[in-house]
């Protein structure tokens, strides 16, 4: 086994590891960095979701400095590599597909080619590594009995590749950037160190958390699938039904409308242009005859398991069965009566399922990757369904409005109830897979960590559930003054098939706090992804793309300031002079930390107005993100804001902007 020292690992080369990547070995530290595919990108390229989840302010406010070079170098392939109509060319926000969730969508393949592109450099000056197809098997570990209060220490990883190439990292710092927070399992204790599923409200205090916890209610995972619209070959199309595919359909209730979708071609807001990530319309290449879309729907979300959380991996002792179930003699071994259950009930399929499997005697591995493959068939039953069975709109629209009809056998204006879009071709060159799905599944939940500082739900929603006021009318969602980034997204919970509803509420533009990337115990590792403090709550509105990154970003970044204070994170947390900065460090890196939409990361008060609004003192009015930067400082403003600065030497009355007056006081 191959011994390689480093100053940081990064497990994972998602979103958030391969910003982590980028952050820490740009800041001249030597990376590893594993990830278990062939792309990097996480859920932007190897998982399909290529339409960014982002908010409203994006192309102007919201996202990290290198965040944005991305966006831009998408925006740069496809001006060198495809002919665009003029009307796309001349459009400074290209949206290649003209999707409606996203202001940017792409083929996954050009994500991974332009992350690829942007690590390059530092692997060539040999600051980064980069295992591909590499996974980490297990953890080395020691109590570090010199603090005052002993912690964790990870010293070495082992990791293995798929050739069976193996090697033993000795990092100083290691990063969790796995979509499914795996190392927190192999040096760590449930419970004590990371979490999974739903915690308590006597737990959290969150309005909208379960009586009890619920290990089981994790958000469902899936498998996207691209489709073109091809009625030249309508008759080729169809692809074989899952062989349970009966099964699968009861059980995934396959539909078109759910959330904002108004139809499948109808209305303004259509399934088929939700995730498009090419439109046909920007075109005028032959390369691009078609729309492509991006299936990523409720209709192929995964409800018949998971992979992490209670009933799945044998991560905690099995909850109750189901009340329908209780009654039900010797059920470990009366596979008959759970059959006949399940043949009448699709909800416990999950639990029969996993039955089946002990008595046969898999292992949990074993149970994960028959899930995984099942939810492939789950996605793949989509599209036989939409081909074969989804009913045609009465009166629609071609995604192609050249191509006409929409099939030869079937009119466009099908009022007698005819069934099944032929038209539709699965796409299996996208991804390269031979089942054309997506190579990862898209993970919209993670173990998480126990951190110091965990972001609750009544901090960020405008209101819970039940409608019941939390952040209201304010602006923004709580001040964190320990804010190392922000975000922005709804807080979006899918139904899982363990009885969690579907829940989606409005949040306030919300800050991203150091304290949530500090763990208890752990002294040397981060979470770099979805798995830092949240709560399965507020993991609904963190997982977002943007805000991932931010914050594998922001972790390389604290990993290199620890490593050159020679402090751990905690002490980082702790220290206020310390924790400032490291703010310093991340907006001149790029992070903003507060939001003020019209100060955008290229003004020239950019540091000093957020340097400014560090201070927790009010810099505008709170019912807007404004800051007003060439309006005139009033007296008021002025005083107060050199009494929060401390800059006495100030003069003590200022003719400027509010601009003017930030950068005086702040820089």
């Amino acid at each position: 086994m191959n011994t390689i020292a480093c100053d940081v690992l990064i497990v994972g080369g998602g979103a958030g590891g391969t910003a982590a990547a980028l952050a820490a070995s740009g800041a001249g530290v030597h990376v590893c960095l594993l990830e278990q595919t062939e792309w990097l990108g996480g859920q932007l390229t190897t998982q399909g979701v290529c339409t960014p989840d982002e908010q409203q302010h994006i192309e102007t406010f919201g996202g990290t400095s290198r965040y944005y070079a991305f966006r831009q170098a998408i925006r740069a392939w496809y001006r060198e590599h495809y002919t665009l109509t003029p009307e796309a060319a001349a459009n400074p926000h290209l949206n290649p597909g003209n999707c409606w969730v996203s202001r940017l969508s792409f083929e996954p393949q050009v994500g991974a080619a332009v992350l690829r592109a942007m690590t390059r450099p530092l692997e060539e000056d040999g600051r980064l590594r980069i295992f591909f197809r590499t996974q980490a098997l297990a953890c080395e570990t020691t109590q570090d009995a010199e603090l005052e209060e002993p912690g964790i220490q990870v010293t070495a990883v082992l990791a293995r590749n798929d050739t069976g190439e193996e090697w033993r990292f000795t990092p100083r710092y290691v990063l969790d950037a796995t979509d499914l927070g795996e190392l927190l399992p192999l040096c760590g204790e449930q419970g004590v160190d990371w979490t999974v599923g739903a915690e308590s409200r006597a737990e959290t205090g969150e309005p909208d958390a379960p009586n009890e916890p619920r290990p089981d209610w994790v958000q469902p995972f899936t498998f996207p699938f691209a489709l073109d619209w091809s009625p030249e070959t309508a008759a080729e199309n169809v692809i074989p039904p899952p062989e349970d595919y009966e099964q699968l359909k009861a059980e995934q209730k396959y539909h078109i409308q759910h959330g904002a979708i108004t139809g499948l071609f109808a209305g303004k807001m259509p399934w088929w242009k939700y995730r498009r990530v090419l439109a046909a319309e920007n075109f005028a290449d032959p390369h691009v005859p078609s729309d492509l879309a991006m299936i990523n729907t409720a209709g192929n979300d995964y409800y018949g398991g998971n992979v992490i959380g209670a009933w799945a991996e044998g991560e905690q002792e099995r909850i109750s069965p189901p009340a329908a179930l209780e009654d039900t003699e010797g059920h470990r071994g009366n596979t008959e009566k759970y059959q006949e259950r399940e043949e009448n009930d699709p909800q416990i399929n999950a639990d029969y399922r996993r039955l089946k499997a002990e008595e046969r005697g898999e292992s949990r591995e074993d149970y994960a990757e028959v899930t995984l493959a099942r939810a492939r068939r789950a996605s793949l039953g989509y599209v036989y369904w939409l081909q074969t069975e989804c009913p045609r709109e009465v009166s629609e629209s071609s995604p192609h409005s050249s191509v006409e009809p929409l099939c030869p056998s079937v009119s466009s204006s099908a009022a007698g109830g005819e069934k099944g879009y032929p038209e539709f071709r699965l796409r299996r060159d996208i991804f390269g897979t031979a089942d054309g799905c997506s190579i990862m599944p898209y993970i919209r939940e993670s173990r998480r960590i126990r951190a110091l500082r965990p972001i609750l739900e009544q901090e960020i929603v405008v209101k819970d559930f039940q409608g019941n006021v939390c952040r209201g009318d304010a602006a923004r969602a709580v001040f964190m003054p320990d804010t190392v980034g922000i975000g922005h997204y709804a807080l979006d919970i899918h139904p899982n098939g363990n009885g969690e509803p579907n829940a989606y509420v409005a949040t306030r533009p919300f800050q991203i706090p150091l304290g949530a990337l500090v763990p208890v115990r752990w002294r040397n590792l981060l979470p770099a992804c979805k798995n830092l403090g949240v709560t399965h709550l507020t993991n609904g509105a963190y997982r977002l793309h943007p805000i991932e990154w931010n914050i594998g970003e922001t972790a390389g970044q604290l990993a290199v300031f620890c490593l050159r204070h020679g402090i751990t994170p905690q002490a980082a947390y702790a220290d206020a002079t310390r924790r400032g900065e490291l703010q310093a460090l991340l907006l001149q890196q790029g992070i903003p930390l507060h939001w003020y939409i019209d100060v955008p990361l290229g003004h020239s008060a950019f540091v000093a107005v957020q340097t400014l609004a560090g201070t927790g003192i009010p810099l505008g009015s709170e019912t807007d993100l404004r800051f007003g930067p060439d309006a005139p400082i009033s007296p008021a403003d002025w005083n107060a804001w050199r009494a929060a600065t401390r800059k006495w030497e100030t003069p003590v009355s200022f003719q400027g902007t509010r601009a003017e007056a930030a950068l005086l006081l702040c820089l």
